[in-house]
């Protein structure tokens, strides 16, 4: 269940962040393109399918291999998962005994959380936290991979499923399943605001909140070949 709302959360934010920013759209197009229709025409259509007579069998192209080969849309999902975290904190934690973490001191027995949210946006670990920007995550931009002072940033700088022996359990099935979502939407439809002020204007909003704003999209079928 948690998994599912995982999915579907990201999946919104995903097209949320793609309907403001064609860029981002067109590359996650190029994504699938490159890494999942093209090799299916290339080692698995038929004649038809190549030559435009007949649509393409989308969900035969879209294989499990296929879709993690993607690399533009491991960095968005990942960026919309760090700046829209599905939890805002861990669950509460008790030490076995006495420890310090830095300066932080705790008892034995002592509650304590883990905020992701607040992770996710240090400005010590991540350049301008309060944009949208999925070269965060490609290892090739010096810029935006590292942090304000050139070094690699902590692996606990960003913890979307948590990590270790308690990581979600559900991760593998809320990214495979975004994935394949994430696809489909994009290939069969084009997105706009039908409120153009939420291209410049964006709500508090995370999986867990009630009485947040609704954003209405406006969902037009491509024309494809």
């Amino acid at each position: 269940m948690v998994s599912t709302s995982t999915t579907s959360f990201a999946t919104q934010m995903m097209i949320y962040h793609m309907t403001r920013n064609k860029d981002i759209m067109a590359k996650i197009r190029a994504d699938y393109q490159k890494y999942v229709i093209d090799p299916y025409l290339a080692e698995e259509a038929s004649p038809e399918e190549k030559s435009g007579e007949k649509p393409i069998d989308i969900l035969k192209a879209l294989t499990f291999d296929r879709t993690f080969d993607l690399e533009y849309f491991n960095m968005v999902y990942n960026e919309t998962l760090r700046f829209h975290p599905v939890a805002q904190a861990t669950s509460t934690y008790e030490p076995l005994e006495d420890v310090k973490f830095g300066d932080i001191r705790l008892k034995k027995n002592d509650p304590f959380k883990i905020f992701i949210k607040g992770l996710h946006a240090n400005p010590e670990e991540w350049r301008e936290p309060e944009k949208f920007v999925p070269e965060r995550f490609d290892q090739s931009n010096d810029h935006w991979f590292l942090r304000p002072d050139g070094k690699r940033r902590n692996p606990m700088s960003y913890l979307p499923f948590f990590g270790g022996k308690r990581v979600c359990f559900g991760r593998m099935f809320a990214e495979t399943a975004a994935r394949v979502n994430v696809f489909l939407l994009t290939y069969h439809f084009d997105f706009e605001f039908v409120d153009p002020k939420f291209n410049s204007y964006m709500p508090p909003h995370n999986v867990s909140s009630a009485g947040t704003t609704n954003i209405e999209l406006k969902m037009t079928p491509r024309k494809l070949n």
